[in-house]
């Protein structure tokens, strides 16, 4: 079904359209919420969260094809605002987990078209992409790994698209030294290089 007319549907109260919804935007939303705070308890306390404002405030939304840049501004609202409040708590390290990169990365077409889906590898690429700043890792994340758009991401972070190309570009860069100990150039550039952006 097409997400529009799911959207509509969550709108108009019913709830089966919402736990498709929900399903649909589920993986996406993890990840991008675990690269942000670095806990899979936390990251599902996130989600909860994103999903109740989602429910409660969807009616709001008056433009269905806008849902993503509305859902993930939420989120990521959400993700600082419980990181905020867990700072006494020693968040959990990447090493300190038992990391299951497939968990966050299977299903993604961006990191599949650049076959780099030996564990080895994403180990250190999720690792990396948590070591960057958080004005650096957000446009990174929602940009290769959800795919939304420059604009998309300017909107939700509230600031100019040359500034979230700016960002993107030094992200890169930053992983691309990192990375580049454990693959080669070619495979480097194909991973991090620019997509097209259609203005």
């Amino acid at each position: 079904m097409e997400i529009n007319h799911i959207i509509n549907k969550c709108k108009a109260g019913e709830k089966d359209a919402f736990r498709e919804l929900f399903s649909i935007v589920e993986k996406k939303s993890f990840h991008t919420a675990f690269l942000i705070c670095h806990d899979h308890g936390l990251t599902e306390d996130i989600l909860q969260e994103t999903y109740l404002d989602c429910f409660k405030h969807i009616h709001k939304l008056k433009d269905p094809t806008a849902f993503h840049s509305w859902f993930y501004k939420i989120l990521i609202r959400n993700s600082w605002k419980l990181v905020k409040s867990h700072r006494k708590v020693r968040l959990t390290s990447v090493e300190d987990q038992e990391l299951e990169p497939e968990k966050y990365f299977t299903g993604l077409d961006s990191i599949q078209e650049n076959q780099i889906m030996q564990t080895e590898l994403e180990y250190m690429l999720l690792k990396h992409i948590q070591k960057l700043s958080p004005k650096t890792r957000i446009p990174i994340v929602l940009y290769y790994f959800n795919e939304l758009s420059i604009e998309e991401i300017s909107q939700i972070q509230g600031c100019l698209t040359a500034t979230v190309k700016s960002r993107l570009y030094y992200g890169r860069q930053q992983l691309k030294v990192c990375l580049r100990p454990y693959m080669n150039e070619d495979v480097s550039h194909s991973l991090l290089k620019q997509k097209e952006v259609h203005q």
